[in-house]
């Protein structure tokens, strides 16, 4: 059998780690260092993992999410009161807060379902709570514009429920401010066959940050319950002596 020689300085005592002047900061700047090669280490399982997130949320957001599609209608309100410059601003604001709070009215609400559900030619089944969640009405800009808009998952509903809403709540704003207040048309409804939602890049690109950031979680909770000693490293951070180690021999090395 062939002997084997042992390197005499194998078995030498290492010095404990000094925990004087800087080591602390050098520890922490180790930690961050290893955790650097942990991650370059397991990168194949973030990539993996990445991809793998964005692919399903892509695909669902492809496939499985029916698209919505807008169309808005835009008004002014112009008051017949005579009222001074200064104040025109203020005026504006609260008649377009009006039309906004008339247009989510019960009256106005009621009225549009029992129009739409009645026209045979879109064969529409829709509840008042349904409507109330398929429209927003804001101010464009913070002027005196208003802007009704309506997201549906065909186009030319979305234009048709747009254009119904407006004409109906037009209709009771004029009941109540007829005389005072004018409600002209600036834009009608108009069909746009491009969806709004989802947004295919922008929910792929969500997916593969989310994918990244499972991997990095499954990586770090792997190391900090990992209580193996793998090296000189992880001994000394313990505050215990290091003597010395045994080296690792193959059969063909001790033959």
């Amino acid at each position: 059998m062939q002997e084997v020689k042992l390197n005499q300085n194998v078995f030498q005592p290492v010095n404990p780690p000094s925990f004087e002047g800087g080591t602390r900061e050098d520890e922490q700047v180790l930690d961050l260092r290893e955790l650097f090669y942990l991650m370059v280490k397991n990168l194949w399982l973030i990539i993996a993992l990445a991809i793998f997130f964005g692919a399903v949320v892509g695909f669902v957001s492809k496939f499985a999410i029916q698209p919505k599609y807008e169309s808005s209608t835009i008004i002014t309100i112009i008051s017949k009161r005579e009222t001074p410059s200064s104040d025109m601003l203020r005026v504006s604001a609260e008649m377009a807060q009006r039309f906004s709070i008339i247009a989510k009215t019960n009256k106005v609400l009621d009225q549009v379902v029992e129009i739409v559900n009645a026209d045979e030619q879109y064969d529409l089944d829709l509840t008042v709570k349904d409507l109330k969640e398929l429209y927003t009405v804001s101010t464009v800009n913070n002027t005196d514009f208003l802007q009704l808009t309506v997201k549906y998952t065909d186009p030319e509903i979305a234009a048709y429920l747009a254009e119904t809403i407006t004409e109906v709540t037009i209709e009771a704003y004029e009941e109540v401010y007829g005389s005072s207040d004018e409600v002209h048309w600036l834009d009608h409804a108009q069909i746009n066959e491009k969806p709004v939602s989802p947004n295919v890049l922008l929910n792929t690109a969500i997916g593969f940050v989310i994918g990244g950031i499972v991997a990095v979680g499954i990586i770090l909770f792997k190391e900090l319950f990992n209580r193996k000693v793998r090296s000189q490293n992880d001994i000394e951070q313990l505050g215990i002596l290091f003597l010395g180690h045994v080296p690792e021999f193959t059969r063909r090395q001790i033959r």
